[in-house]
C-alpha cells in the first residue's frame, strides 16, 4: 500500500510541475540616463499598452535602472519623466512570454532655457524636437 501511494505521488508530482512552470507574463527594464549618458535616479517610469488594460508605474532606482515585471503579451509603450527634462516616449516595445525586453532610455535631454507657456508650464517638446535630439546623439557618436 505504502509503494502504491509513493507511485501516485510520484505520478501526480510529474504532471503538475509542467504546469507550474509555465510563464504566462513577460517583462520590460532598462537604464534611464540624460544626453550625457548620466543615469537618473528617480525618474518615473510608465509603462501602456491595451494588453494591459490600463498602466504601471515604477521609479528608477540609485544607478537609474527600472523593471516592470508581470506583464501580459503584447505591444507597449514606455514613458519617462523626470523634473527638469524633457518627457520620452518609446513606443512599439514587443513583451513576449517568459522574455525581458530591455530598453533604455538615453536621450532625455534637459529643457534648460525653454519657453513658459501662459500658464507657467513649460511646453511638452515635439516629436520632432524629441527625434532631433536622438539624431543629433547618433550623429555624434552617443547613440
Amino acid at each position: 500500500m505504502r509503494r502504491l501511494i509513493g507511485v501516485v505521488f510520484l505520478m501526480a508530482a510529474t504532471f503538475a510541475l509542467p504546469a507550474y512552470a509555465q510563464e504566462t507574463t513577460g517583462s520590460i527594464g532598462g537604464t534611464v540616463v540624460d544626453a550625457s549618458r548620466a543615469v537618473l535616479p528617480g525618474a518615473t517610469v510608465t509603462v501602456v499598452s491595451p494588453a494591459l488594460m490600463g498602466t504601471k508605474t515604477t521609479v528608477t532606482n540609485e544607478r537609474g535602472e527600472y523593471f516592470v515585471r508581470l506583464l501580459p503579451p503584447g505591444t507597449y509603450e514606455v514613458r519617462t519623466q523626470m523634473t527638469g527634462f524633457a518627457s520620452m516616449v518609446r513606443a512599439g516595445i514587443e513583451v513576449r512570454v517568459a522574455q525581458t525586453a530591455a530598453r533604455s532610455i538615453s536621450s532625455i535631454s534637459t529643457r534648460t532655457g525653454s519657453p513658459r507657456s501662459s500658464h507657467g508650464q513649460r511646453p511638452t517638446p515635439s516629436w520632432g524636437e524629441r527625434c532631433a535630439s536622438i539624431s543629433a546623439q547618433r550623429a555624434a557618436g552617443r547613440g
